[in-house]
């Protein structure tokens, strides 16, 4: 069975390329096989997404300007799901799945934010 994180969880310590690659090896370490990307995340955001996010308590942090694709391959974990919204998986479908199989997933979560 395979065992994965939400990316969502690691917001307060993924901002720095640093952190994030430390982070990334605790998880893999810990036993873990995956993360599921939230693709607001893996893209940089407005400051207004980063305040929202850190009020509803899941900050998001500036962890947008990242190579996420990098930092995952070299942590050894794969990427079990891209999170988007549905909002945006209807306005720039082909995008949202180019870019799930650009991370090796064929699998979309949606949510309605």
């Amino acid at each position: 069975m395979n065992k994965a994180v939400q990316q969502i969880m690691l917001g307060t310590v993924t901002g720095s390329e640093a952190q994030a690659r430390q982070t990334l090896g605790r998880i893999k370490s810990a036993g873990y096989d995956g993360i599921e990307l939230n693709r607001f995340m893996i893209h940089p955001t407005s400051v207004w997404v980063r305040m929202l996010t850190k009020a509803a308590g899941m900050p998001a942090g500036k962890g947008g300007k990242l190579d996420w694709k990098m930092l995952v391959k070299d942590s050894g974990l794969s990427v079990i799901s891209l999170h988007t919204d549905l909002d945006t998986l209807e306005k720039d479908c082909e995008t949202v799945i180019g870019e799930a199989k650009d991370f090796g997933t064929d699998f979309i979560v949606i949510t309605g934010m």
